[in-house]
């Protein structure tokens, strides 16, 4: 699962930059209407924008910590918009809500969290029992770099590696540099990835380093439609981005639309 509790209030400030699947889903919301739910709602990055949108949304995370963050946000918007968006803390693979959903969304590879197949059909079934007749479910998947495996499995092994990624920490004003050490599990299809996050002032001088650690569980392309079939979805879509782009090659983004059966 993810560790994104530990320094939750750099979450926002680190994904900024991502607007691309944010558009996306408030365009299926449009589309749909009604309910909505968001699994993996973190700190209400989509969720928000869904409600700005005119859409009443519940999101639901298993952090406390990030779920605080969503809220504190929603409290500053208007009270219409405030009125549109509720927040619960429940698991994925467990949680019960007392009302029915027209569309369910597992934005930004969330329910790669789920580290086994069970657990990712344990979620699948949970998320459809809270679906209305032909609703919606929504996700995004990346879809496995195997050529980078192939590379971490060889003499790279789980070398710390520069991302190129940097963001401004809004606490201090410093620049915060970003390194990664993945290690993969072939057989488990899991990724365990440890973010080293350097603070460095103005001098360029690092004065704070932290980590954290997630784990991933990887998902291929026919697996997913399988996993979305047992679970009783049937697929409408599948798209590489979050432009409706055709999947049409190993690596890319796997963008599902499906609906209840």
């Amino acid at each position: 699962m993810a560790d994104y509790t530990a320094h939750p209030h750099l979450y926002d400030v680190r994904h900024a930059h991502l607007t691309a699947d944010v558009q996306f889903y408030v365009g299926e919301a449009r589309t749909v209407g009604g309910r909505i739910l968001e699994l993996g709602c973190g700190t209400g990055r989509v969720t928000l924008a869904v409600a700005l949108a005119g859409e009443r949304i519940t999101g639901l995370d298993i952090s406390s910590e990030m779920l605080t963050l969503a809220e504190g946000k929603c409290k500053e918007l208007p009270a219409p918009v405030q009125s549109l968006a509720s927040f619960h803390v429940g698991d994925m693979r467990s949680f019960a809500l007392s009302e029915a959903f027209d569309l369910a969304i597992l934005p930004f590879r969330s329910f790669m969290h789920l580290e086994t197949a069970d657990e990712q059909l344990q979620a699948l079934r949970c998320i459809r029992e809270h679906l209305r007749p032909s609703g919606r479910l929504v996700l995004d998947v990346k879809d496995p770099d195997l050529i980078g495996i192939a590379l971490r499995m060889g003499p790279l092994g789980d070398a710390l590696i520069a991302t190129g990624e940097e963001f401004v920490d809004p606490t201090a004003g410093h620049v915060v540099q970003v390194w990664e050490s993945c290690r993969y599990n072939l057989h488990q299809q899991t990724i365990q990835r440890i973010t080293v996050f350097e603070e460095l002032d103005i001098s360029g001088t690092c004065v704070r380093r932290f980590q954290t650690t997630t784990r991933q569980r990887w998902i291929y392309r026919y697996e997913m439609e399988h996993l979305l079939c047992r679970a009783g979805f049937v697929v409408t879509d599948l798209f590489c981005d979050f432009q409706r782009g055709p999947f049409t090659r190993p690596g890319q983004e796997q963008v599902w639309i499906a609906e209840r059966d």
